[in-house]
């Protein structure tokens, strides 16, 4: 009963293992992502009030990028995007 047991167990976690590798597999590398970024950036910088933070976020998501932390990177990249479609009324 216990090898029973612990066979499902070890089983539970294997395949939630492989299907965090699914996932990830899934996802846009963290590169590509920056690129599409800067591309948007060529198309419509942000606006004069938000390029600090639009530089911040950027160069953050490098440094995270960099550490092989697509997740994270990609966050702050998606952060820095919203920044673009940022519309300045005067």
């Amino acid at each position: 009963m216990k090898m029973l047991i612990g066979a499902a167990l070890l089983s539970a976690v294997l395949s939630a293992a492989l299907m965090s590798q699914v996932v990830r597999a899934t996802e846009p590398p963290c590169e590509r992502v920056l690129a599409e970024l800067r591309a948007s950036e060529q198309d419509q910088g942000p606006i004069a009030s938000d390029a600090a933070t639009f530089n911040r976020l950027e160069a953050s998501g490098i440094d995270r990028c960099r550490a092989d932390d697509d997740h994270g990177a990609d966050a702050l990249f998606r952060r820095a995007a919203a920044l673009l479609r940022r519309v300045s009324i005067q």
